[in-house]
């Protein structure tokens, strides 16, 4: 539906049910698509360490 492919949704969605804060992912199709997704924070690594100092 946003060009995000299933396998990569599927983890998504995976996360959120898990009730997981963060989706961590190297992506930039993900990255970009997902940034104004509100259910879970979708960052890169680099941006997530960066979070918790």
């Amino acid at each position: 539906m946003i060009g995000i492919k299933s396998k990569d949704a599927l983890h998504i969605a995976c996360a959120i049910v898990s009730k997981c804060d963060f989706f961590l992912t190297t992506d930039d199709i993900i990255l970009k698509k997902m940034k104004n997704y509100n259910k879970i924070g979708i960052l890169n690594p680099i941006n997530f360490i960066q979070i918790l100092k």
